[in-house]
């Protein structure tokens, strides 16, 4: 299967929490074999130098299969962040809510009522990707 091919998973993260959201991506990327690709606009390959960053996270949310959001108290509180769930609900994307140090019962209003995990542990962890 060609990297193309592969299910595009979109991470909405406030860029404070880039260090943690990183850790989760390449946990999920070992959990995954190789099967999903990932976009998060904070690290250094998904988004070169001299692109439109904002065409390119809305291109690449109306690529994704799933937008994992990681709540934070940043994140709640990131206009970006809401507007990136925002846009994937309006789009029919899965938006999965992922809490973390931030309960996802106390979501902002976007994501109140989509189904999320709050992860605690590697069991947690686990148990998204098994989900993905």
């Amino acid at each position: 299967m060609s990297s193309s091919q592969k299910p595009l998973i979109f991470l909405s993260h406030s860029s404070s929490d880039a260090p943690a959201v990183n850790y989760f991506k390449e946990r999920l990327a070992e959990m995954a074999g190789g099967h999903l690709r990932f976009f998060l606009a904070s690290d250094d390959r998904s988004l070169e130098l001299g692109v439109d960053w904002a065409h390119e996270i809305t291109k690449s949310l109306e690529q994704s299969a799933c937008v994992l959001v990681f709540l934070t108290n940043a994140a709640a509180a990131s206009p970006y962040v809401l507007f990136e769930a925002g846009f994937a609900q309006g789009q029919g994307r899965r938006v999965i809510p992922i809490g973390i140090n931030l309960d996802v019962a106390g979501a902002p209003a976007v994501l109140a009522a989509v189904e999320g995990i709050t992860i605690r542990s590697e069991h947690d962890l686990n148990r998204l990707a098994a989900r993905l």
